[in-house]
């Protein structure tokens, strides 16, 4: 799970818990590996304080490819991070913190699932582990085969001028 961005101007302050998702999963989850990877060193001392050992809060800058290599489920808030693991075909549930165009675009597209609610969160990951998930991998390819390559693009507009 990435927790949301909280320090930004941009961000809502009627935001959805994050800390609420967290010890849901961990409740439900705990027999599994769950990695929560924070922002900010006061979530991070929140989340060790809050959890224990009960989950692995990661400290440090990870590579996030890596991480999401080996991810079964991905639980974001709509970033970036969000972006990568829906478009790696990894089973990706948004929790919709700093809503955005682009998480918008992945709900459209069923490469995430948007879901607010704490309960619902732990149905829908349960739902996941049961299932087969393929799809998710083959809509993704689908998503990015259709996608122009910005290099390309930006290299005959640089040519045109």
């Amino acid at each position: 799970m990435r927790l949301e961005e909280e320090q930004a101007a941009y961000v809502q302050k009627n935001r959805t818990n994050a800390l609420t998702i967290v010890r849901e999963i961990v409740k439900k989850f705990g027999d599994h590996n769950v990695m929560i990877l924070p922002r900010y060193d006061s979530q991070i001392a929140t989340l060790k304080h809050v959890l224990g050992n009960r989950a692995k809060v990661l400290d440090k800058v990870v590579d996030s490819k890596i991480l999401l290599r080996d991810t079964d489920i991905f639980v974001g808030s709509g970033g970036t991070m969000t972006a990568e693991s829906a478009l790696l075909g990894i089973p990706t549930i948004s929790y919709d913190a700093v809503p955005n165009l682009v998480e918008k675009y992945l709900v459209r597209k069923k490469l995430a699932i948007r879901e607010t609610n704490s309960k619902r969160i732990i149905s829908v990951i349960e739902k996941i582990l049961r299932s087969d998930n393929a799809h998710f991998k083959n809509r993704a390819k689908s998503v990015m085969d259709s996608m122009e390559d910005p290099v390309k693009r930006l290299g005959q507009i640089i040519k045109k001028d």
